[in-house]
Parts: structure tokens; C-alpha cells; sequence
């Protein structure tokens, strides 16, 4: 379905509305809007910040994420099929229709570069594309996505390793900015007795099965014995040469609430990196300590930089150092408890939130729109 957001009426008089920015912004919004999902926290974070925010869930044509059929994953990896023809021509209709002040492409993997050149030549819309992923992933290194890629007129990432493959790729223009946490979802939450019994644990981890992640935890399991407990959520953990170890810790997949209340219901919560992209932190690295849950990570300068170490957070960098901190930390619930209390106020503290990081790129939005504008003028006159 197509989903109409009206953000924060931004009036003639005041030029504000709140704290919101002073130009008023027309956004048209492209992205799968699941529930839970990082996207639509995105969505509704940018919603604060715009004049008026129209939405086209592309949901309708790649199907839910964990039930995508295989011929659409196919065509979203190799950005071939009529899979592209139809979101394309969706995103190029409503753009005619909604006159935007910016196309906001998240994850554009389906979105073929001629409908970008068109919405530009019909609206004058701003194109940008932003993702969490690395360009490493799939499907970002399709013939369809490096021709689109090129179009945008401003390209926003995540990964600050990034920033000179963005240009190899041909970037127009680059922005770096950092992944984060919506306070609706990612909050101290007490649980009842019906959610003690599905989240209460010693240790949780919440994401993909990779090798190197299964191979700690299998680790860690058989190092703990039975009378520790341990919950994995995510996909794939019934997989690979550990499945034996981790299958029986799997408890499915999480989302928006239930997501929030499996940090709150762990003890210690890890946080992986995924090294096959190089990989310095993850959405993760915000939304455990936001919930006021302990948070083990592993171990990086920007990791260290945002959650200061042994006081905000704590870290690790081998399965040996991981298994010793979770035995020492399950042993002081004093000082884990101190921990997590310091990292959750340094979240608030510091801004990690989704709305202050879509705040930021809504910002430098408005002065390339703002570039642009005086650029016609100049022009004209």
C-alpha cells in the first residue's frame, strides 16, 4: 500500500514548528515499511523534521523480508527482471503525482536509474539514497544499482570505511552518518511474567548466523554449562557445523516491541560485528544500551568512542575475552547493572537517537536544495 505521513506543520509566521528545522521540505519516502523494521524507524523519524512526508512501501512488490519469495531476492541481487520495471515506474508515478522536494531512496536496490533521471527532469526533486548496508552486500554490486547509484545527488552511508569506495563508484556526493536507536522501541521495559518466561536469560544475542559468530557462541555455550542461559534470535542458527551446539537456543525472530523486550530480558547482551564488510559497529551498538540493557561488544576505536569502556559498555576482542567477561559480569550484578545505567544515559545524552541522525541528513539536504537554488538564480540572472 501507498502510506501518506504529514510530519510537523511548519508555518509561514513562526518558519519553525518545535524545534524543527526552519525550511519547510516535501519528502517522498521509498523503502519496505515493516513493523520493527530500521526503515520505517527512519521513515518516522524524518517525519518529525518535514513539512509533509508521503511514503511508498515497497512491500507491495518485494514481498515481507523473511517470506520473499526466491524469484524476487534473485532479481533484487541481480537488479534484472520485472521486478525493477515495477517499482520504477511506481516510484516515477507518485513522484510526478506528489511533487517532492526530495526522493529519499532506502536500500534502492529494485529503483532503476531512469526513473531517478526522470523524477529530477519532472520535479526538480532532490535524489538521495541512504543505507545501513555496506556495498559489499548483496545486490549492491548489480548492474542496475551501480547505473542508479550515479544519479543520486547525494548518497548517505553508514560505514566510514566507505566513503572513498562510495566516490570509486561514482557517488556525486557522499555523506556519513551513523545508524541509531528510536526511543518508542528501544527502552527500559519491564516485563510481565508471560515475557520473563519467553526473555529472561542470562546472555541474548539478536541477529544473522555467521561462522564466526557461531563459533563463539557454541564456545561460550559449552564453557557455561547448562545452568547459564543462553537465547539467540534471528536467522540460521539451526545451520552449519554448530547447529548441534545453538539450534536449541534459538528462539525466532524478533521485531519492534518483542525486540526491545529480548535486550531487557538478558543479562548480557553481545553485540557481533559482521567482519566480512569490515564492519566497526551495528544498530545494535545503540538500541542495547537505549534500552538500559548491559552491552558486550566487540572491540573497536569507534565503539570505545561512543560507549566509553568498562564504564558505559564493555568489550571484547577473542572468544576467550568474551567467555571471561561474561563469567565475571554474570558473577557482579552490581557493577553490570552500573554499566548499563551509564550506557543508557550515554544514548540519551548523546544523541543516537533516529530522529537526531535523520535531523542531520534532513539538514544537508536542505542545503544542497539550498546550493541549488541560488545556483538557478545566479543563473538567471
Amino acid at each position: 500500500m501507498l502510506l501518506v505521513r504529514s510530519g510537523k506543520r511548519i508555518t509561514a509566521e513562526s518558519g519553525q514548528s518545535g524545534e524543527g528545522p526552519s525550511r519547510p521540505v516535501r519528502l517522498l519516502y521509498v523503502g519496505t515499511l515493516a513493523w520493527g523494521s530500521t526503515t520505517l524507524q527512519r521513515m518516522e523519524a524524518l517525519r518529525a523534521w518535514t513539512d509533509h512526508l508521503y511514503a511508498v512501501d515497497l512491500r507491495i512488490f518485494e514481498g515481507e523480508y523473511l517470506t520473499r519469495p526466491p524469484w524476487i531476492r534473485i532479481q533484487m541481487r541481480l537488479g534484472y527482471g520485472p521486478l525493477i520495471r515495477r517499482v520504477s515506474e511506481a516510484v516515477l508515478r507518485e513522484a510526478t503525482r506528489y511533487g517532492p522536494d526530495v526522493l529519499w531512496v532506502d536500500q534502492g536496490l529494485s529503483v532503476a536509474s531512469y526513473a531517478l533521471a526522470a523524477v529530477r527532469a519532472r520535479t526538480g526533486a532532490l535524489c538521495v539514497h541512504y543505507t545501513p548496508d555496506s556495498l559489499y552486500s548483496p545486490g549492491f554490486g548489480s548492474p542496475c544499482f551501480r547505473a542508479a547509484f550515479r544519479q543520486y545527488d547525494l548518497c548517505m552511508t553508514t560505514k566510514p570505511s566507505e566513503i572513498a569506495l562510495y566516490r570509486g563508484r561514482g557517488a556525486r556526493d557522499v555523506l556519513l552518518t551513523y545508524q541509531g536507536f528510536d526511543p518508542g522501541i528501544h527502552r527500559p521495559t519491564a516485563l510481565d511474567d508471560a515475557d520473563a518466561r519467553r526473555f529472561a536469560c542470562d546472555v541474548a544475542f539478536i541477529g544473522q548466523r555467521m561462522d564466526d559468530r557461531a563459533d563463539s557462541l557454541a564456545a561460550l555455550a559449552q564453557h557455561l554449562g547448562p545452568r547459564a542461559s543462553i537465547r539467540l534470535y534471528g536467522r540460521g542458527w539451526e545451520k552449519g557445523r554448530t547447529r548441534k551446539v545453538l539450534a536449541p537456543l534459538h528462539r525466532g525472530w524478533v521485531a519492534g516491541i518483542q525486540y526491545g523486550k529480548a535486550l531487557c530480558g538478558a543479562k548480557v547482551c553481545l553485540a557481533f560485528l559482521n567482519r566480512e564488510v569490515g564492519d566497526v559497529y551495528t544498530t545494535r551498538s545503540f538500541e542495547i544500551p537505549a534500552c538500559g540493557a548491559f552491552m558486550l561488544a566487540e572491540r573497536t576505536p569507534l565503539h570505545q568512542e561512543l560507549f566509553a569502556e568498562g564504564v558505559e559498555a564493555e568489550y571484547f576482542s577473542s572468544t576467550e575475552e568474551l567467555i571471561g567477561k561474561v563469567r565475571w559480569y554474570l558473577a557482579h550484578d552490581a557493577q553490570r547493572r552500573r554499566i548499563a545505567a551509564a550506557g543508557q544515559q550515554r544514548a540519551q545524552r548523546s544523541g543516537y537517537t533516529w530522529e537526531a541522525r535523520m535531523q542531520q541528513c534532513l539538514d544537508a539536504c536542505r542545503q544542497r536544495l539550498s546550493e541549488a537554488r541560488v545556483s538557478e538564480e545566479r543563473q538567471i540572472a
